[in-house]
């Protein structure tokens, strides 16, 4: 990212790794929404290596954040928020890595744009996210930050409506068991995906309310 973490104050170390974990988190709804969109086999391929490669960042700024926790005396927050922030965040980027693996390894396209509705309501909940973790440095008025999380609420209850309109549409026209199976577990970890944008979405209010 460019930043020499050596000479950063030891707080401001702390929002360095919060904007960049919000970056990997952010950028592995982006990929998936380059995947679900792609047809050609060696796009598909450079895709996966792509969210790989940032599933590997994600657990590198991770590992820096919790070995700077863990070391630092004066922390912005309360360290079990930071340590809940941090790992809520990277669990994004290794979902998206497992649905990339799923989709790659069963050779799963998008279905009348089943994935791609799902992925684009991730991508908006991945953007109010974005938002949220780059201002934790400036702390809002608890009631904006609400109302982000209110959103966030709001895009979870529209994927978990899509999903169950999907999984019935599949159960009337998918008559091979085994493709059935395989875009049920498709639809749900992108479904995952969503529930973990909302804890992390509460995190950040939490904190929000406890600092601001």
């Amino acid at each position: 990212m460019g930043f020499n973490l050596s000479i950063l104050p030891k707080e401001q170390q702390f929002y360095t790794f919060f904007e960049q974990a919000g970056q990997h988190a952010h950028q592995s709804v982006l990929l998936l929404q380059e995947l679900f969109q792609a047809t050609d086999a060696a796009e598909i391929k450079t895709i996966g290596h792509q969210i790989i490669a940032n599933k590997t960042q994600s657990y590198d700024t991770t590992h820096h954040l919790v070995e700077a926790l863990c070391t630092s005396f004066i922390t912005p927050y309360d360290r079990e928020d930071i340590h809940a922030l941090c790992f809520g965040l990277n669990k994004l980027p290794k979902l998206a890595f497992k649905v990339q693996e799923h989709v790659e390894l069963f050779q799963l396209r998008s279905w009348e744009g089943d994935l791609t509705q799902l992925v684009d309501r991730l991508e908006q909940s991945a953007d109010l996210l974005l938002g949220m973790t780059s201002q934790l440095k400036a702390l809002k008025d608890p009631r904006d930050v609400r109302q982000s999380v209110a959103e966030v609420q709001s895009i979870e209850v529209a994927v978990d409506a899509k999903v169950s309109h999907l999984l019935l549409k599949l159960y009337n026209e998918e008559p091979d068991a085994k493709k059935f199976v395989l875009r049920h577990d498709l639809y749900q970890m992108l479904q995952k995906m969503i529930y973990r944008q909302r804890d992390v979405a509460n995190i950040i209010l939490e904190i929000n309310l406890k600092h601001a």
